[in-house]
């Protein structure tokens, strides 16, 4: 199967699933055509990435532009151990892909850990993490539609279907 990966802002406690924007969610597939992890890290991380200062910038000013310059930015991946690294912001590193939960998707997620734990299938990290959900700990915001949005209007394309979507170039552009 291979290892599954997501854009993690650690700062911000935001995310981007590679599949919003038409990317796999394997290193390798990421990138493998039209604009997408890639495209969606270069106009995140750019600083003053909003303020247009000429050819070739982005021109419409999306308030998601640049927002994460400067910030801790890593593609976490499935397979992540406590031992990868010590915890961040308080989470363990062992959790981190498993607390990038798309919008409403949270009562699923604990509904899933607490049926494991009713059938005592639940040990561990992942009781652990159950343990910290349900005392409001923080989740990491999926901010892929936002950021697909600024690339559709940037490029001049759209991103169509749901789930792993497509890229439907403009007529100005040919990926």
């Amino acid at each position: 199967m291979g290892q599954y990966w997501k854009l993690v802002n650690v700062d911000k406690m935001e995310f981007v699933h590679p599949h919003t924007l038409g990317d796999g969610l394997k290193l390798l597939e990421m990138g493998s055509g039209g604009p997408g992890i890639g495209t969606a890290m270069i106009l995140l991380m750019a600083d003053k990435a909003r303020e247009y200062r000429g050819g070739g910038d982005p021109s419409h000013g999306a308030f998601v532009l640049g927002s994460w310059a400067g910030d801790r930015v890593m593609l976490v991946g499935d397979y992540a151990t406590d031992d990868d690294g010590p915890p961040i912001n308080g989470v363990q590193r062992s959790w981190l892909y498993s607390l990038c939960i798309p919008e409403g998707k949270l009562g699923e997620v604990l509904a899933d850990l607490e049926g494991m734990e009713s059938r005592q299938q639940l040990s561990g990290p992942r009781s652990e993490m159950l343990a910290y959900l349900r005392q409001g700990g923080a989740i990491f915001r999926d901010i892929s539609m936002e950021i697909a949005a600024a690339i559709e209007q940037e490029l001049g394309g759209k991103f169509i279907g749901e789930g792993w979507r497509d890229w439907s170039p403009g007529p100005e552009y040919d990926f």
